[in-house]
């Protein structure tokens, strides 16, 4: 069973109905919604092209709503962008846990392209997680002088990562 399915599985035990549609605008790539106590994440298919793609809004658009990260059609930029940046962090910590992050990178000192496979989400996800992980204390002190992310990346993701 892939990622993805035990991800869907899990929506489906929440009781969280995922539908696919051409009706999101051009750029976004899935919106859920909460009406009485129904929930639904809707995927837009012209956004999506690969599995790995359909797990990272599946979960960005699941942790909106367990973190109450939502915001109304007309809500604030400030709003939207809080709620967005709460989502997005949620997912890193369900996709990409802080613990895995490290001794992927450092322990077993793993590609981003190499944990985009692992993992099944696409290699920007894992950049943003990184990105994110790496203002961490623990991550900071773990960097050390072994690693130089900007090298390590660049030449041996480009094949993979486009």
């Amino acid at each position: 069973m892939t990622k993805l399915e035990r991800y869907e599985e899990i929506i489906q035990n929440e009781g969280i109905e995922e539908k696919i549609t051409d009706c999101l605008p051009d750029g976004v790539e899935g919106a859920c919604v909460i009406a009485e106590d129904l929930s639904a994440i809707f995927l837009n298919k012209g956004e999506i092209d690969t599995n790995a793609k359909r797990l990272e809004v599946l979960s960005h658009e699941k942790c909106h709503l367990s973190q109450g990260a939502l915001y109304r059609i007309d809500s604030s930029g400030k709003k939207v962008y809080d709620a967005e940046r709460k989502a997005t962090i949620a997912s890193y910590r369900e996709l990409l846990p802080f613990d895995y992050v490290l001794d992927a990178v450092f322990k077993r000192k793993l590609t981003i392209a190499e944990i985009s496979f692992e993992e099944e989400v696409p290699c920007d996800y894992v950049y943003g997680a990184i990105g994110w992980y790496s203002n961490f204390e623990e991550f900071v002190k773990a960097k050390g002088s072994i690693f130089d992310s900007e090298q390590r990346f660049e030449e041996n993701d480009s094949d993979f990562c486009g």
